[in-house]
């Protein structure tokens, strides 16, 4: 089902978006630091936003991304599946490995457009 797999996929693409989300902001903040150098290392930036920020800081622009990540992943992951699904139902002797690549390549190119 095109919807079902849309869901899942959104709710993937969000689960792993905020689950990695400090660590895109420290490597951020890091690479932010161009004269004056506030962070001293990935371990420092947690401690330093944590302390100055409260443990929330760590996800200060999080809905901003699941805005964009979110349909993005949703859309990939349903194209792939159904993508996946026809060409298995219509040539079964197809390299799985082709089919894999050929389906993931265009679900990046329906994501990234759509």
């Amino acid at each position: 089902n095109l919807f079902v797999h849309f869901v899942a996929g959104g709710l993937a693409g969000i689960t792993a978006a905020s689950a990695t989300y400090p660590l895109d902001l420290v490597r951020t903040r890091l690479a932010a630091q161009t004269k004056v150098i506030y962070y001293t290392g990935i371990w420092h930036t947690l401690r330093t936003i944590s302390t100055d920020e409260g443990i929330l800081g760590l996800y200060k622009g999080l809905g901003t991304t699941l805005v964009g990540v979110g349909p993005s992943i949703a859309i990939s992951f349903s194209v792939y599946e159904s993508l996946r699904s026809y060409w298995r139902s219509t040539r079964p002797h197809d390299s799985p490995i082709m089919v894999s690549l050929a389906c993931g390549s265009l679900s990046g190119i329906a994501s990234s457009t759509g």
